[in-house]
């Protein structure tokens, strides 16, 4: 993580420096404007304005060491971060005091900014004496105060911006999730339920063994800030989400998902089952912060909803199956959905091959479902001449499928789940293929990327189906959350032979370009596309249609990258596209 920090009123003491400036200088006040064009000092200007050569004035600037503020010498704690001097003024005024303050020792790198954005820095986050620099620079940020604030806190905040996410909690077990952050971090949730009139919280958990140390200290926290506990065991995180919305009730999954299994972390779902969006995990994580937590004694109530989960997956498996009969090789990964889908799929009627059903624990590293990590998967459909291969992720919201030698891509997944749950209304994540909008005939919106987006946009739009190309899909008739259960258990009653041939032919080809200033550059590519191509959608980065292909370039939410997108139905018009998609960026 690059992490901006500002220098004036941060770490180093402007106040007091500035009377030694104006005392030893021979400065004074005088009433025309000593400021540039851009709003910042200019010693030149008033040098000129009181009669004095300006190299007098940069000669008093010799040593500034006692203005540095000693504790700022701490953030060496900070390990495996750039720490980005970024101080807005003049550059010579500016970097004569960095250097003589002794700062530049201090830190990775010095940007000095005369105008526009400090993101312009290429940092993650900044910490600044002034809201309005964090609020045009468009990074999370944290006021910083002298009076309030020393460099300690500056340390929290980084910590918890390493762990808080876009729309989870994840981080390496137990360096930075442990039972203590557990604590707090469940103090925390408790306090902004009560902030929002709630009064208990659903916890599960996936089957990884750091989870089954952090739910009990997460659980304990929640219940002292007088939230009632509601803990039906282990299971997948679309457990976690259907359990809630039976009880009526916010819900916590503890898991890291597809992360390696060195990390862990906490997923949030609201009552109605989807997932938190930034704002309120935000909030969670200003209380987090600040440790102001509520008091109070909660009850514990334990209880399951197994039944009426494998109940109701079934009832709409019936619904919608092509078949009932066939072999099927299973891998959870040891993850969570080990709990449910071998039972849900033998239930149904299909003889299953449980990969993992001797590993009580995840044992694939990381639990994600690649290619790449499910050879053995290939292996034993092949082998044992079985109808097709499933897998899922550590908490199931991921699935992936094999069947006639080769993994199918998510975009396809897609594309029959719309053929098989026929829906009248359906929301996906703006990178979808073409090809899942051409397989029905309702209607579709798209939002940007991200699940929390994509469900939040389906419950609003009451659609019966969403989904993005990375696995994740969201059946809302059995739950508003991604799972990677129910979408298992339905592939393995469907008839792929005559489905997929039903699927119009597409090409989907992706690149990501590294950047600089991610986001000044995104502003350039959106202008030069709305001014060459038809735009369809500004809701994540671009999407334009050109002739023959329609593309999507969007900024990566966690790297300094940008991401190119060429969906077509040949691969040389898909290839055309993506190559003119990169051009655009190299350019802009």
């Amino acid at each position: 993580m690059r992490i901006g920090i500002d220098f004036d009123r941060v770490i180093f003491d402007t106040e007091n420096f500035d009377e030694y400036f104006k005392n030893n200088t021979g400065l004074y006040h005088v009433e025309e404007s000593v400021y540039d064009s851009n709003g910042n000092y200019s010693p030149e200007k008033h040098a000129e304005k009181c009669g004095i050569n300006v190299e007098t004035v940069y000669n008093a600037l010799s040593d500034l060491s006692n203005f540095l503020y000693e504790d700022i010498r701490n953030l060496s704690e900070l390990e495996g971060h750039q720490l980005v001097l970024v101080t807005r003024g003049r550059e010579r005024f500016q970097e004569k005091k960095v250097e003589a303050s002794g700062a530049k020792k201090l830190v990775d790198s010095v940007e000095y900014i005369e105008s526009g954005s400090k993101d312009e820095a290429g940092i993650d986050v900044l910490i600044d004496d002034r809201e309005a620099e964090i609020e045009r620079a468009e990074v999370p940020g944290f006021v910083f105060d002298r009076q309030n604030h020393d460099a300690e806190d500056i340390i929290d905040f980084i910590r918890a911006e390493e762990v808080f996410n876009r729309y989870d909690v994840r981080g390496y077990y137990p360096e930075q999730i442990n039972e203590s952050f557990a604590a707090d971090f469940g103090k925390a949730i408790g306090s902004f339920l009560l902030e929002n009139d709630s009064t208990k919280l659903v916890v599960s958990r996936d089957n990884k063994e750091s989870s089954e140390e952090l739910k009990p200290a997460f659980i304990e926290a929640v219940r002292s800030t007088g939230i009632d506990v509601v803990d039906v065991g282990v299971g997948p995180a679309d457990y976690a989400a259907f359990s809630g919305v039976k009880e009526q009730s916010h819900a916590v999954e503890v898991t890291s998902s597809h992360l390696p299994l060195d990390t862990n972390g906490f997923k949030m779902m609201y009552p109605e089952g989807n997932g938190f969006i930034n704002e309120d995990l935000n909030r969670i994580k200003q209380i987090f912060r600040k440790k102001n937590f509520e008091e109070g004694n909660g009850e514990l109530i334990e209880t399951s909803y197994r039944e009426e989960y494998v109940t109701e997956a079934l009832e709409l498996f019936e619904q919608i199956k092509d078949r009932s009969e066939g072999k099927i090789v299973y891998e959870s990964m040891g993850g969570a959905g080990s709990v449910f889908v071998p039972d849900l799929l033998r239930q149904a009627g299909f003889e299953v091959n449980e990969l993992s059903e001797e590993h009580s624990r995840p044992h694939i590293d990381p639990p994600n479902p690649k290619p790449e990590l499910l050879r053995h998967v290939e292996t034993e459909v092949e082998e044992t001449d079985a109808d097709m291969g499933l897998a899922n992720d550590m908490d199931a919201d991921r699935v992936a499928l094999y069947y006639d030698g080769e993994w199918i891509d998510g975009n396809t997944l897609f594309a029959l789940f719309t053929q098989l749950i026929r829906p009248e209304r359906m929301v996906a994540s703006i990178d979808t293929s073409q090809v899942v909008e051409d397989s029905f005939d309702g209607q579709i919106r798209y939002t940007r990327v991200g699940d929390p987006f994509v469900i939040d946009e389906t419950i609003n739009f009451e659609a019966a189906l969403s989904g993005e190309p990375n696995g994740h899909y969201c059946f809302t008739q059995f739950v508003p959350y991604n799972s990677g259960t129910l979408a298992a258990l339905l592939l393995a009653g469907t008839d792929l032979e005559k489905r997929l041939a039903d699927i119009p032919e597409f090409y989907n080809l992706r690149k990501a370009i590294q950047v600089e200033e991610k986001n000044s550059k995104m502003e350039g590519i959106v202008q030069e596309a709305s001014e060459l191509f038809e735009v369809i959608s500004e809701a994540d980065g671009v999407c334009y249609r050109t002739e023959d292909a329609r593309v999507l370039i969007r900024p990566s939410g966690s790297s300094p990258k940008i991401r190119a997108i060429a969906d077509a139905n040949s691969q040389q018009a898909a290839q055309k596209a993506l190559d003119e998609a990169i051009e655009l960026i190299e350019n802009a």
